[in-house]
C-alpha cells in the first residue's frame, strides 16, 4: 500500500514540474516577443528623436551662420571696416565668416561657417562694388510725350506709352502696346498681341483689345468695351540714379581739356568726367566705367563697345550740362556706328541725354540717331525727345517722347528686365549671389 501511494505521489510532482516549466517557457517566450515588439518601435523612435536633435542643432549652425553673414554684409554695405575674419560665439554656437578679394568684376566673396555640437553649415554670398540696376521691361517706353512712328519703323516687342501711340501706316508693333490714361490713344497701328487705350482708331489688333472708344479697327480677338485706362507707368531710371553715376564718374578723374574732348582711337575710358562737348569719329572706343560728359556728344563711323572684362555688366555715356539742358546735353549719331558689349550676353552700352526741351514744350531732340546704327545699343532720354531715323536697330529706347522714321526698328531682349550697370569707384556693395554652401 504504501508503495502505490509513493508511485501516485511521484506521477503528480512529475506533471506539476512539466506544467512549471512549461508556464516559464511560455512567460520567457512572451517577454521577448514584447521586448522585440517595444523595440521595434523603440528603436525608430529613438532614431527620430536623435535625428529631429541633429536637425534642430544643423538649423541653428546654418541660422547662426546666416546671421554673421548678414552682419558682414551689412557692414561692408555701410562702410564700416570689416576684417578678413570675423567670429561670432554665443551659447554654444560658433561662427565664422571670411572675406576674400576675389578679383575681376565680383570684388567679396564671404563664406560664413555655423557650428554647433561638431554639425557645420556654410553660407557664401558675393558683392559686386559699383552697380546699378534698371528694368527695361518694353522694347519701347515713354513719358507723357508719347510715340510717333512714321514709313516702316517697327517695334519688336512691348510698347507702353504714357501719352498717345501714332502711327503713320498700320506701323507694326509685334507685342502688346498700352497708351494710359484717359488721352489714351492708339492710332493707325498694326499690335501682334493686346491693345489697351481709351480710344483706338484706324488699327489692326491680332488678338485683345481694351478700350472705352474704337473706330475703324479690326480685331482678332476679345472686345472689351467700357475697360478702365491704364495707369502711367514710371520710366526705369530716376534722376537720383543719374545723379550717382555722374558722382561716380567724377570719382574716376576729370578731363577738362583739349575742347571739344576728341576721344583716339583705341582709347579706353572711364570712369571719367569730361567737361566739354565730346566727338568719337572713325575710332573704336572701349568704356570701362561711367563717362559723364558736361556738354554734347557726337558719334561718327565709331565703334563703342564695354571693356570685356567687365562681363555681364552695361556701361552709360551721360550728356548732362546742368547749366544748359534746354539747348545742349544732346546725343547726335551721324554716319555708320556700331555698339558692342562686352560678349558675355546682356551687356550694352547706354546714351542717356538729360536734355529736357521736349519736357518744357521745346524741339530740340535729346537724342537725334541720323544714320544707320546698330548693335547692343540703348538710349534713355527721360525728359527729352529721342529720334530715331534710317535703317537703325538697337535693343531698347526709353524717352519723354520717341520719335521712329523710316526703317528703324526695335529689337527688345529679354534680359534687359533687369539690366546690370557698372559705376565707378564710390558706387557701393550690392549682392549678387546669396546661398548655402555645401
Amino acid at each position: 500500500m504504501r508503495i502505490m501511494l509513493f508511485t501516485h505521489f511521484s506521477r503528480s510532482t512529475f506533471y506539476s514540474s512539466n506544467r512549471g516549466a512549461a508556464l516559464t517557457l511560455a512567460v520567457l517566450m512572451l517577454t521577448a516577443a514584447t521586448i522585440l515588439v517595444v523595440g521595434g518601435v523603440m528603436f525608430p523612435a529613438l532614431h527620430a528623436i536623435r535625428s529631429a536633435h541633429e536637425f534642430t542643432r544643423s538649423e541653428d549652425s546654418f541660422f547662426h551662420a546666416e546671421g554673421l553673414l548678414e552682419d558682414v554684409l551689412y557692414r561692408m554695405r555701410e562702410d564700416v571696416t570689416v576684417g578678413t575674419l570675423e567670429v561670432l560665439s554665443e551659447a554654444g554656437r560658433v561662427a565664422t565668416a571670411t572675406v576674400t578679394a576675389i578679383g575681376g568684376t565680383t570684388l567679396q566673396e564671404i563664406i560664413s561657417r555655423g557650428e554647433r555640437l561638431r554639425l557645420v553649415r556654410k553660407a557664401r554670398a558675393l558683392l559686386d562694388i559699383g552697380n546699378g540696376g534698371a528694368a527695361f521691361n518694353y522694347g519701347i517706353q515713354a513719358g507723357d510725350g508719347g510715340v510717333i512712328m512714321d514709313n516702316s519703323s517697327s517695334v519688336t516687342g512691348n510698347l507702353y506709352s504714357n501719352g498717345p501711340i501714332v502711327g503713320a501706316g498700320l506701323n507694326n508693333v509685334t507685342g502688346s502696346a498700352v497708351s494710359a490714361t484717359s488721352t489714351g490713344l492708339l492710332d493707325d497701328i498694326h499690335i501682334g498681341e493686346d491693345a489697351y487705350a481709351h480710344t483706338i482708331r484706324d488699327s489692326i489688333i491680332d488678338d485683345d483689345a481694351f478700350y472705352k472708344t474704337i473706330v475703324s479697327t479690326t480685331v482678332g480677338g476679345t472686345k472689351y468695351p467700357g475697360s478702365p485706362d491704364q495707369a502711367t507707368s514710371s520710366l526705369p531710371i530716376s534722376d537720383s540714379q543719374v545723379a550717382s553715376w555722374e558722382a561716380d564718374a567724377a570719382a574716376g578723374g576729370i578731363i577738362s581739356s583739349p575742347c571739344p574732348y576728341k576721344v583716339a582711337n583705341g582709347a579706353v575710358l572711364g570712369p571719367k568726367k569730361i567737361t566739354c562737348d565730346v566727338e568719337f569719329k572713325n575710332i573704336t572706343a572701349t568704356i570701362s566705367g561711367a563717362v559723364w560728359v558736361t556738354g554734347n556728344v557726337s558719334i561718327k563711323g565709331s565703334t563703342i563697345q564695354v571693356n570685356p572684362a567687365l562681363g555681364k555688366k552695361s556701361v552709360m555715356i551721360i550728356a548732362d550740362n546742368p547749366a544748359n539742358r534746354l539747348t545742349s546735353s544732346k546725343f547726335t549719331i551721324e554716319t555708320t556706328s556700331s555698339f558692342v558689349g562686352s560678349g558675355a550676353g546682356n551687356s550694352y552700352v547706354l546714351l542717356l541725354s538729360q536734355n529736357n526741351s521736349a519736357e518744357t514744350g521745346g524741339i530740340v531732340s535729346a537724342i537725334d540717331v541720323q544714320q544707320t546704327s546698330t548693335g547692343d545699343l540703348l538710349l534713355y532720354a527721360g525728359h527729352g525727345r529721342t529720334m530715331l531715323a534710317q535703317s537703325t536697330s538697337l535693343k531698347e529706347v526709353t524717352a519723354y517722347l520717341v520719335h521712329l522714321k523710316n526703317s528703324t526698328n526695335v529689337i527688345y531682349e529679354g534680359g534687359l528686365a533687369n539690366a546690370l550697370f557698372v559705376s565707378g569707384p564710390g558706387g557701393g556693395y550690392i549682392i549678387s549671389s546669396w546661398r548655402e554652401k555645401e
